[in-house]
């Protein structure tokens, strides 16, 4: 008998049946309402004709969506086997959504400390060799754009592609990775789409390019506000049997509604997230700062983080509609490092302005007011210049030999240790010093 969860889908995204009914209606197919009640019930199995439709407005493929009595809990879990082709334990075999700025940092990096002894200070990394992985283990097998200018051309040759502009500080070989055309939904914004014109042709089959360049970890860095892509491109990670690293302010690790964490606990695979933080950036040193404040009893009255730069992720969030996760993501980051909530119009977190002769360089400017002792004024204010895409690299690529290492231990569900520490909006917030010790203690096994 042939089961479905559309339906929660369709909740997790926000989406009424009717929504559903009305787009499949718009595309030529005839339903009543009492038809998917009854589809919703399971007292009427559904048509070849309503599966197919449903897979195309949903823009998932079918196993996802309709499976037969027993399957479900074990459909991913299946697609996730450590048999034949998947990465060998010596390799982390990674796939990079979105070939912009972060991917650029985040390659030229593996390269640039392949070569680095064990016992080496890398600036930026926990460890050279991290549970046992190298570097130099980790091998891009997969990349997916669908900016014109990418789509087709070697990985190591779209990283350095405009509107890419950040900085060049390694060489990077010919990779034999031909970056794929992607799905788009809602990844390229108004103010995106003056510069970036999207490849022509479908979108690749993203399931059965991961399964074929025997991926394990995909790392997504869509740009902000990309909340329908992302869920639809952690449905073909789910689908494919791979662990997942989501670099952007969508929640799916701390989604409110239990619903993504459940189904990667369901599929036995890991999830770091979400929206990744810097090695020192505008969100870090904010919040010690305000960990500070706390830690010395000065109480915080006020206080703003401004942001500015010229790369595309600050072009991208001129479109004001796109920031609300953003937003929702600093601002909890640096407020968790009080025992106090702030009212909300005295805590205002968030980016402010392109300029785009910075490039990749970005300003951020931090104000800090609050109360000492016989009630007498404190004053903080801190300016910040960092290059924004290299300064997360490194984290990125702990935050990926940790997914590998929870692969490889059968650990399914968000990662709760490595998440709070590199990520802004984690499932459960520690204090910086927990945080690291606790994934100091994931990574040794304990």
């Amino acid at each position: 008998m042939v089961k479905t969860r559309i339906f929660e889908v369709l909740e997790a995204r926000g989406q009424k049946q009717r929504w559903l009914l009305t787009e499949l209606r718009r595309r030529g197919y005839r339903v009543s309402e009492s038809y998917l009640s009854q589809i919703k019930a399971g007292t009427k199995q559904p048509a070849r004709r309503f599966i197919d439709a449903v897979c195309e407005v949903l823009g998932m493929p079918e196993h996802s969506l309709f499976y037969r009595g027993g399957e479900r809990g074990n459909m991913a879990r299946k697609s996730a086997g450590k048999g034949p082709g998947r990465g060998s334990k010596g390799k982390i075999n990674v796939a990079v959504i979105g070939a912009g700025n972060c991917a650029s940092s985040l390659v030229q990096g593996r390269y640039f400390y392949q070569d680095a002894a064990e016992d080496e200070f890398i600036p930026g990394l926990m460890h050279v060799k991290l549970g046992g992985y190298h570097i130099r283990d980790i091998n891009f097998v997969a990349a997916i754009d669908i900016d014109a200018n990418k789509v087709d051309k070697d990985l190591s040759e779209a990283i350095f592609t405009y509107p890419n502009n950040t900085c060049k500080f390694a060489d990077v070989p010919h990779l034999g990775v031909r970056v794929a055309r992607g799905m788009t939904h809602d990844g390229l914004g108004k103010y995106l789409s003056k510069i970036i014109t999207k490849a022509k042709g479908g979108t690749e089959d993203i399931v059965r390019l991961l399964k074929e360049t025997k991926t394990d970890v995909v790392v997504n860095y869509l740009p902000v506000g990309s909340e329908e892509a992302t869920k639809w491109y952690v449905e073909q990670v789910l689908a494919a049997g791979c662990g997942f690293v989501n670099c952007i302010p969508v929640f799916i690790a701390k989604d409110a509604n239990g619903y993504w964490p459940r189904r990667f606990r369901e599929a036995g695979l890991p999830i770091v997230g979400d929206d990744i933080k810097s090695q020192v950036g505008a969100t870090i040193v904010h919040r010690v700062l305000t960990h500070l404040f706390r830690e010395r009893g000065v109480r915080l009255d006020r206080t703003y983080q401004l942001n500015f730069g010229g790369n595309t992720d600050f072009m991208n969030m001129l479109e004001r509609e796109r920031l609300e996760s953003k937003k929702i993501s600093k601002t909890c980051a640096v407020t968790s490092q009080l025992d106090y909530a702030l009212p909300p119009d005295d805590v205002h977190v968030g980016p402010s302005d392109y300029v785009p002769w910075l490039k990749d360089r970005k300003f951020c400017h931090i104000r800090m007011e609050g109360t000492t002792f016989g009630n007498v004024p404190l004053t903080a204010e801190v300016k910040l210049e960092v290059w924004d895409s290299p300064n997360s690299a490194g984290v990125v690529l702990d935050a990926i030999r940790c997914c590998k290492l929870a692969l490889d231990r059968g650990i399914g569900g968000p990662l709760l240790a490595p998440s709070s520490y590199f990520m802004k909006s984690p499932p459960e917030q520690y204090s910086d010093a927990e945080a690291v010790r606790k994934v100091e203690a994931f990574i040794a096994g304990e």
